[in-house]
């Protein structure tokens, strides 16, 4: 596992949208197929220059990429650059996908402060290129960090809205610990931890 360089960023966000493509939570935010890609690809340009530093990649090829985050960088802090990006993202992905994900973020910290009493890690968002999915590259992105939680006797929580991925993440020591549908839709969301 190696931290993603700067330059690479404009390569990483289309391995992002091409993976979520298919993704029940990105569907619901993005449910036109025809302009999905594009929006995915500007959304994950958006999100991986803020989450930067916790961004990680197997390899200088990119064959996966993983946003590991501790539970105190997740704190809700706002700010007039915060502001001023939420602008940026409204005129770069349209306002319904942004007020869709302001209720998926309201709902998900309500799901997290009733399920997790203690600090944590957070797999925030795991991806393989699709061409490269079924080799072993979530393991580089997942097992060393998992170790070095588990010497620091720290946990791990994870959240997926896809059923499949449940079991793989049980392949790695997760549990899970909720399963609850997000209000007015069919999407399930699988919270998971490894401690």
């Amino acid at each position: 596992m190696i931290k993603v360089k700067i330059e690479d960023l404009e390569k990483a966000s289309p391995i992002f949208a091409k993976a979520m493509f298919k993704d029940p939570l990105h569907i619901w935010f993005f449910p036109n197929e025809d302009s999905r890609y594009v929006k995915l690809t500007r959304l994950y340009r958006f999100k991986l220059k803020m989450d930067f530093n916790n961004l990680y990649a197997t390899s200088n090829s990119l064959e996966g990429l993983v946003i590991w985050k501790g539970s105190k960088k997740n704190k809700f802090q706002f700010s007039f650059f915060d502001l001023l990006r939420g602008v940026i993202l409204i005129l770069s992905i349209g306002i319904n996908p942004v007020i869709k994900m302001v209720k998926y973020q309201k709902w998900i910290t309500r799901l997290h402060k009733l399920y997790l009493k203690k600090s944590y890690c957070c797999l925030d968002i795991l991806v393989i290129d699709p061409s490269f999915q079924g080799q072993g590259f979530s393991s580089i992105l997942i097992k060393p960090k998992l170790l070095d939680l588990s010497l620091n006797n720290e946990i791990a929580f994870l959240e997926t809205q896809n059923k499949n991925n449940v079991n793989i993440y049980e392949h790695f020591g997760f549990k899970l610990i909720y399963q609850e549908k997000l209000p007015k839709t069919e999407i399930l969301s699988y919270g998971m931890v490894k401690s």
